[in-house]
């Protein structure tokens, strides 16, 4: 069971990841839709790649994230750190959720895509955390 928390964690970020890329090709219209357009405009000022720059990172951070999900279900090579580096992973997922809670709250109201990107990151962040406690629990075979 673990192992499928953690498998199913990895292909969320996966195909996170894939959404980030898919996104270069109309990034102006990914950040109006997650209001974040007047800062990535400030950073586009400051250099203009830099915008489509942040986007490549996080789609690779986010690969990074499913890599190590891959790693900790046994499905390839133990990663460094392995088992923090899953914690870490989860804890930030969640907080990333707890943000989006907190908007709500100051808000009074979510966008869907705030929505959905706070119940995914909610729900990646559950996955690592049990999967890793449920894989650090269990012998392995």
């Amino acid at each position: 069971m673990p192992k499928l928390l953690l498998k199913t964690a990895a292909t969320l970020n996966f195909l996170l990841a894939a959404g980030h890329l898919l996104c270069l090709f109309r990034l102006d219209a990914a950040f109006r839709l997650y209001r974040i357009d007047p800062f990535m405009e400030r950073l586009a000022a400051c250099w203009s790649p830099l915008p489509g720059l942040i986007t490549i990172g996080v789609a690779c951070g986010l690969a990074l994230c499913a890599l190590y999900a891959l790693s900790a279900a046994g499905t390839i090579r133990p990663l460094p750190l392995l088992r923090p580096a899953v914690y870490a992973i989860g804890s930030l997922f969640l907080l990333r959720a707890l943000g989006g809670a907190a908007a709500f709250i100051r808000n009074g109201v979510l966008t869907p895509a705030e929505l959905a990107a706070t119940v995914i990151a909610g729900t990646i962040g559950s996955l690592y955390l049990a999967g890793g406690i449920r894989t650090t629990q269990t012998p392995r075979s």
